[in-house]
C-alpha cells in the first residue's frame, strides 16, 4: 500500500470516528412517541443518596439536569415510602428536590418518588433511592459527558477533512 493511501485512510477513519461520536452524542433517539403524541422515555432517571446513619444529611437534587432537555414541565408530584425519617419533608422548589434526613439505624432505606407532569412527554417519575449507613457511597469516577463527546466529535471531524485535503493535494500532483 502507498503512503498517499495509508494517510487517506487514516484520515478517514478520522472522519468517521467524528460523526460517530458526534451522532452518538445525541441521546434523544431512546425515546418514542405514544398515540396521543406524547414522548416516552426509555429508560427513567433515578438517584441513589446514601448517608451516615448517625447524622443523617440534607440535600438538593436538581430535578431538570434529570430531565429530557425539550421537556416542557408543568408540575410535579411527591410520594415517599420507607423506614427514612425526614426532619424536612422532601419538596419541590424551583426545580429542585429539598430534604433533610434525619439520623437513624444504619441500613434503613426509603425512597422518593417526584413524578414530573409535562406537556410533550407522558408523567416522568424521577426515583431518589436513600440510605442509612456505616459507609458514605462512593461514586464512579467514570461518567458520559456528552458536551465533552461534541468537541472531541469536532475535533475528529475537522482534523479528519484537514488531512483529507492535505493528502489529495498532496498526493494528487
Amino acid at each position: 500500500m502507498s503512503m498517499k493511501k495509508n494517510w487517506e485512510m487514516l484520515c478517514r477513519f478520522v472522519l468517521l470516528a467524528g460523526v460517530i461520536a458526534f451522532l452518538l452524542k445525541d441521546t434523544s433517539f431512546l425515546t418514542y412517541a405514544t398515540s396521543d403524541g406524547k414522548k416516552t422515555l426509555d429508560k427513567y432517571p433515578s438517584v441513589t443518596q446514601t448517608y451516615f446513619y448517625a447524622t443523617g444529611g440534607a440535600d438538593t437534587i436538581n430535578l431538570v439536569a434529570l430531565l429530557p432537555e425539550d421537556c416542557k414541565l408543568t408540575s410535579y408530584a411527591l410520594s415517599y415510602v420507607g423506614d427514612v425519617t425526614f426532619h424536612s419533608a422532601p419538596t419541590v422548589i424551583d426545580d429542585k428536590l429539598l430534604y433533610t434526613v434525619d439520623a437513624g439505624p444504619k441500613d434503613m432505606t426509603g425512597t422518593i418518588t417526584v413524578t414530573a407532569m409535562t406537556d410533550n412527554y407522558t408523567d416522568i417519575p424521577i426515583t431518589v433511592n436513600l440510605k442509612l449507613s456505616d459507609k458514605k457511597q462512593v461514586e464512579p469516577g467514570y461518567y458520559v459527558d456528552t458536551a465533552w463527546i461534541a468537541n472531541i466529535s469536532r475535533i475528529f471531524i475537522v482534523l479528519g477533512i484537514l488531512g483529507l485535503a492535505v493528502c489529495r493535494r498532496r498526493y494528487m500532483k
